[in-house]
């Protein structure tokens, strides 16, 4: 099996994080791709919250980083 490493450039994307990490997953899923993603969100000094919903996402999806 493969690895692939996704890095995602993110400002101000709470809103957005979790809906890119299943669209990602699923997406994975759905290409019947045999790969072990590590999905890295870079932030890029934004001033929302951010950072804290990537790292609650961190805390439960090993393949999430930051």
């Amino acid at each position: 099996m493969g690895h692939i490493l996704l890095a995602i450039p993110c400002f101000n994307e709470e809103a957005n994080i979790e809906s890119v990490y299943t669209r990602i997953k699923a997406d994975i899923d759905f290409a019947g791709l045999a790969i072990i993603p590590e999905i890295l969100f870079i932030d890029d000094g934004s001033t929302d919250q951010t950072v804290e919903v990537v790292k609650r996402l961190a805390a439960v999806h090993p393949d999430v980083s930051y």
